[in-house]
């Protein structure tokens, strides 16, 4: 199972120096999402963040950057997948990019494209982010699944033994990893140790 740390879409304090302490600590994914952000203010983040650690980074917005970063990563929130026709997601694939989405159903799961390597699905639990987002239904992932399926909302070091248990394949840390980023590290050792247990 795999640990990824998605980025808060707000400005953060020394945001890039938590970025490169998690990956120092052995991060291996690292979600950047900032949908309020200029090109410029995006690219003024990613050249404070180690550049080995770039290939490591799947950009959400201004995909354009990729190139210029090497970076091989690129995720699609559910919004602009529905844009996107099949030709294009295999085009981007066969240029060697790791494509990535977003689903708030999981009935949606087996009918996405697999050039999906994986999708984030959420609220699991309560968001810690987003006060009162709450899981829908009680969760039932399929066992057949074509495309992996990341554990998003709620998620911490105590929760996931549960997320694992419910037959996903990774959990993404947002809320409990940027809600106090002097703790930041010691929730994502905290986390990985829980995944290896």
């Amino acid at each position: 199972m795999k640990i990824i740390v998605v980025s808060n879409p707000n400005v953060v304090e020394g945001e890039a120096d938590v970025i490169n302490a998690l990956f120092n600590e052995g991060l291996e994914l690292f979600h950047l999402r900032k949908p309020d952000y200029s090109e410029n203010e995006l690219i003024e983040l990613i050249e404070k963040i180690n550049a080995a650690y770039h290939s490591k980074i799947a950009l959400h917005q201004q995909h354009q950057l990729a190139e210029r970063f090497k970076i091989n990563r690129i995720h699609f929130p559910e919004s602009e997948r529905l844009k996107l026709k099949e030709e294009e997601l295999v085009n981007l694939k066969s240029k060697g990019f790791t494509l990535s989405t977003s689903i708030h159903e999981l009935t949606e799961l087996n009918l996405l494209s697999e050039t999906f390597e994986y999708s984030f699905y959420g609220p699991v639990f309560e968001s810690i982010s987003k006060k009162g987002y709450q899981p829908k239904t009680e969760i039932q992932v399929p066992k057949n699944k074509k495309i992996k399926l990341i554990a998003i909302g709620g998620i911490t070091p105590n929760k996931i033994k549960e997320v694992k248990e419910l037959n996903f394949d990774g959990a993404a840390l947002l809320g409990s990893i940027w809600g106090d980023t002097k703790k930041a590290i010691d929730t994502f050792r905290e986390c990985s140790k829980n995944v290896n247990m």
